[in-house]
């Protein structure tokens, strides 16, 4: 997911609100298109919790992409 946000940041602007979301959107998408990914990040939170989970995600959009992450708990 670092690395995922990392890449996109890159080669996307985030100065605004709604280009921050464009990057996390596609994030998501990328981490649903992935069953095996998935299922990681929602045992890895489950597992040590949202604040733990934000932690070891160094990059501002975690806030972000947390919202998304935190439903997938839920679901």
């Amino acid at each position: 997911i670092q690395q995922l946000l990392e890449q996109l940041s890159q080669t996307n602007p985030t100065t605004t609100s709604k280009e921050k979301m464009i990057v996390v959107s596609e994030v998501v998408d990328k981490i649903e298109n992935n069953p095996t990914l998935k299922a990681k990040v929602i045992n890895a939170l489950k597992a040590g919790g949202v604040e733990a989970f934000k932690e070891t995600l160094d990059h501002p959009l975690v806030n972000i992409l947390m919202a998304t992450i935190e439903g997938w708990t839920e679901a």
